[in-house]
């Protein structure tokens, strides 16, 4: 009897237990996906606009690198070892995202060396020297794109990487070198259906994406959900906000850029009409400083109004050194001189923006300093070694990019 009833569990937990499709199966088991289109990689910078980036749709660039020679040269450890070999790059031990797991600092070679026959990761901010061979496609080369450039990370293992469930605050064109790599893709419209969680952390931490537990998270089985599925030479499109986990296949490298969103100068392509396909990442620089007001966007009332003192509730969900109320109101002021703690979202980009990118930089890095003080002071009434930096910044909140695509 008792191996029976082993037997029935085991069948009815295949089958969906309790007649919940998917319980203790993969992400996106528990509904058939919709799939992510694919449209020709000559579509005009203004199309790709319009049509996606506007509407916050996902999109692949089918085959949009494939004439740049980036597939073949960086499909090769051999090409980066000989090129890139003494490049120092972060590498992660286990291949399963865990946000509280270590990593460490390690040369191209060495990296090279172990990935075939370890779990190491390596999820890095992309190398100085690599971003000159870094081919940044056309349709982000006029409208404002490149003026608002975020971060630029690489990806690479020998596949079997998992992601967490999880959103980014800033907009993300990934780009396969080589393998493949499935993208489950969510709406942030049930980001609450799933669970609460994700607006506390950001992402679903008690999530299983390997074996999900349908009874602790019964919303999902009511979510839809897209499917990207990325191969060497297509670059996805995944919109700022919306929710995502990632799966890797095979040797695998990626690049993804991430910029700020801003306002689409149209016309500036319309007189850009001579663009070439290409143009080398390193022509251009990143502006992080920008995810400040990528951050106040986030607190944008129904009415277009941003006030104080939503943004300093909204630091409060996250771990680490907090503004004080009285210096989230001088935050505003420093941006706009007698806010009096209240901003409107016209103010921060577009044609009638009246704050400047050198305000936002100037600002970003005082709020910076802010919280590195208190994040010493902290340590200092501690009694515990730190032992140098954290990882991810001395301002978490506004640091634009969390699980990427991993």
């Amino acid at each position: 009897c008792l191996l029976f009833a082993v037997y029935v569990l085991s069948v009815l937990s295949s089958c969906g237990w309790a007649g919940l499709p998917g319980h203790m199966q993969p992400l996106g088991s528990h509904r058939e996906p919709e799939l992510v289109p694919r449209v020709s990689p000559e579509i005009s910078p203004v199309e790709f606009h319009r049509s996606y980036v506007a509407d916050r749709k996902a999109v692949i660039l089918d085959q949009v690198l494939a004439r740049t020679g980036i597939v073949e040269k960086w499909g090769s450890d051999d090409y980066l070892r000989e090129h890139y070999g003494s490049e120092e790059v972060t590498v992660e031990e286990q291949k399963k995202e865990n946000r509280s797991g270590p990593s460490t600092t390690a040369d191209m070679s060495s990296f090279l060396e172990r990935y075939n026959s370890s779990n190491v990761y390596l999820v890095s901010t992309l190398p100085q020297r690599m971003s000159g061979e870094w081919p940044v496609p056309r349709q982000l080369l006029c409208g404002g794109y490149t003026r608002h450039l975020a971060h630029v990370y690489m990806w690479m293992s020998s596949g079997g990487t998992r992601s967490v469930l999880h959103s980014d605050n800033i907009e993300n064109l990934h780009c396969l070198v080589s393998g493949r790599k499935d993208f489950v893709i969510i709406d942030p419209k049930y980001s609450a259906l799933i669970g609460p969680e994700h607006q506390r952390l950001g992402y679903y931490q008690g999530l299983d994406v390997q074996k999900v537990d349908m009874l602790s998270y019964p919303g999902l089985a009511q979510v839809p959900w897209l499917l990207a599925s990325v191969y060497p030479g297509d670059c996805l499109y995944l919109p700022f906000d919306w929710l995502h986990h990632v799966r890797s296949y095979g040797r695998n490298l990626g690049v993804n850029v991430w910029w700020h969103p801003f306002h689409f100068d149209e016309e500036d392509c319309m007189m850009s009409k001579e663009l070439p396909d290409f143009a080398s990442l390193a022509d251009f620089s990143l502006v992080p400083e920008l995810s400040l007001r990528t951050y106040l966007y986030s607190c944008t009332r129904e009415d277009g109004s941003i006030h104080a003192a939503d943004f300093y509730d909204k630091l409060q969900f996250y771990d680490g050194p907090h503004l004080t109320m009285e210096q989230v109101i001088q935050v505003f002021d420093m941006l706009f001189p007698g806010s009096n703690g209240t901003l409107h979202k016209h103010q921060l980009d577009g044609p009638d923006a009246i704050i400047p990118v050198a305000r936002y930089i100037a600002v970003y890095r005082y709020v910076e300093r802010l919280t590195e003080e208190q994040r010493r002071e902290s340590w200092d009434s501690s009694d515990i070694d730190i032992g140098g930096d954290q990882e991810g910044g001395p301002v978490p909140p506004m640091g634009g990019a969390g699980g990427g695509a991993r």
